[in-house]
């Protein structure tokens, strides 16, 4: 989280954490402070236009400080800053990696919920998209079939995921 902090991200402050490895559904606890406010996709109906363009202003710095930042072991390797495995909740027997290269990580992630198919994995690589170029939780989708959504992911739990390993920061 120290790294979060550093780029002006704001981050809940950890107070301390500790593991649990008998216990398969959260195999470590993390006591945090919270920070104020609403979640977005609690409060979006309810914000003016102003804010919704205010917040997505926050979301594209946020994300072009991510893109700016050097990965410390070259090359496009995924995993914590410790360089081990990435430990959630969220993921396959909860800890996977490192991965080498973002294809070996998004395969990882993909692949198993596409046993039943195996001749649609190249599809569903190339399925995921943005629309209208923003990170509005709302805008998560898959396309499927040349265009036509068929489900909406929400941003905020994509989000949380992306950073549900925070700690290691």
């Amino acid at each position: 989280m120290q790294v979060a902090r550093a780029a002006g991200f704001p981050v809940p402050l950890v107070i301390c954490y500790g593991g649990h490895p008998d216990t398969l559904h959260a195999p470590v606890s993390i006591l945090m402070t919270r920070l104020p406010g609403k979640e977005l996709g609690q409060a979006y109906e309810t914000l003016s236009s102003e804010d919704k363009k205010s917040i997505l202003q926050q979301f594209k710095g946020y994300m072009n400080v991510m893109r700016r930042w050097s990965n410390p072991w070259g090359g496009n390797r995924i995993c914590p800053l410790l360089d081990t495995a990435i430990r959630s909740v969220r993921v396959l027997d909860h800890c996977a990696g490192p991965f080498e290269s973002e294809e070996e990580f998004n395969e990882y992630l993909i692949r198993p919920s596409f046993g039943w198919y195996p001749d649609y994995w190249d599809f569903f690589t190339t399925a995921l998209r943005f629309t209208r170029e923003d990170f509005w939780w709302y805008n998560f989708v898959i396309g499927l079939g040349g265009g036509a959504y068929l489900a909406e992911l929400d941003c905020e739990r994509a989000l949380n995921s992306l950073t549900s390993a925070s700690y290691y920061w």
